[in-house]
């Protein structure tokens, strides 16, 4: 019998596990954004109708939204979440402005800031490994005969 209880628990704990994991990522492309003057516009954790907003010092709107599978980091000058440009919009953009904008930064720069996500995830699960190993240390099993089946050919090898 499927018990409803264990699926809720498991459905919220993903999502628990996930959105962690969505905002560490999206947090790696956000601080390397803003190491290279790059700037974010907005930091999302969820898809679809937003549910809470906050605006922080450096003008970047933290989203909420109502479907917790993903997340994004919008920069200065793009269209869309995916780092389209807006032509009409750069193209009127002083140089000042250029400046803070994704589309206008080497592309080494982006390189990184595109980098930064993936790069943050691997840091963390590198931390936490390296945690658990530190405190935990690192499960070994030492091979042990209890007994040699007769005729087996552990006995034929003369293991006792």
């Amino acid at each position: 019998m499927i018990d409803l209880f264990s699926i809720l628990t498991t459905i919220f704990w993903f999502l628990v596990i996930i959105t962690i994991i969505v905002f560490i990522h999206e947090m790696g492309h956000l601080l390397v954004a803003r190491l290279f003057g790059v700037k974010v516009e907005e930091f999302s954790l969820g898809f679809g109708k937003e549910l809470a907003h906050y605006r922080c010092k450096q003008k970047t709107r933290w989203k909420l939204s109502a479907i917790p599978l993903g997340g994004y980091v919008r920069f200065f000058g793009d269209a869309t979440v995916f780092s389209s440009e807006d032509r009409e919009k750069l193209s009127k953009m002083t140089k000042s402005q250029k400046r803070q904008a994704f589309a206008f930064k080497p592309v080494w720069q982006k390189f990184l800031v595109v980098l930064g996500g993936p790069f943050a995830n691997y840091l963390t699960a590198f931390l936490i490994f390296t945690y658990i190993f530190a405190a935990f240390g690192r499960a070994e099993i030492t091979p042990e005969v209890t007994s040699v089946v007769e005729g087996s050919p552990a006995e034929i090898a003369g293991i006792e």
